[in-house]
């Protein structure tokens, strides 16, 4: 099985494409490689596919996804982690209608900040967060109420409990098992 990459392809995407596509690498540099995020410092959505930060950044981005898939094959346990953003991200992405990329951009910002409320991020890892969206010229809805019933149908949930991906700090995660209800109330009241 192999990986192939075609940086020309990228040139015909809309903006909204790129934001989209995004979604996921951010996502795995908070969860896995910090690495990728500090090449996304030095770029902009509008000049992303021109820069020479863009290969690397997805050959990272791939290996990063990679080391989850076959660590855990079936997903069953370490790459669930691959799901930070996704709990939030699906409820509001089947609510809004709002495509995938995006969905995880905000569950992201959604769950970093019950985390943190909950003490289990440090407040620095959503300030990042927000500043790297500002840097890369992403700016997104924050006013989306979340379908608690979507969320109940997530995947991850076992009983009254469902297990979330946790940043620790960027490309450092873990998963934590919480209660349904803390989740609820953090997200109610956030």
């Amino acid at each position: 099985m192999a990986t192939i990459i075609e940086p020309r392809f990228l040139a015909s995407l809309s903006r909204e494409q790129i934001i989209d596509g995004l979604g996921e690498i951010i996502k795995l540099g908070l969860v896995k490689d910090r690495s990728i995020l500090t090449l996304l410092k030095k770029v902009h959505v509008d000049t992303l596919v021109a820069s020479t930060q863009l290969l690397p950044l997805l050959k990272k981005a791939i290996a990063a996804k990679a080391f989850y898939v076959k660590a855990d094959p079936s997903e069953v346990g370490l790459r669930k982690i691959l799901n930070a953003g996704h709990t939030i991200g699906h409820a509001l992405e089947l609510k809004y209608k709002i495509p995938h990329g995006r969905a995880v951009l905000i569950g992201l910002r959604k769950e970093l900040s019950v985390c943190e409320e909950l003490g289990l991020t440090p407040p620095a890892v959503r300030a990042q967060y927000e500043a790297l969206l500002h840097s890369l010229g992403i700016h997104l809805e924050d006013n989306l109420a979340i379908d608690w019933q979507s969320v109940l149908h997530d995947k991850k949930v076992a009983g009254d409990h469902i297990v979330l991906p946790v940043i620790k700090k960027p490309g450092e995660a873990k998963l934590v098992s919480i209660k349904l209800a803390s989740l609820k109330h953090h997200l109610v009241t956030s």
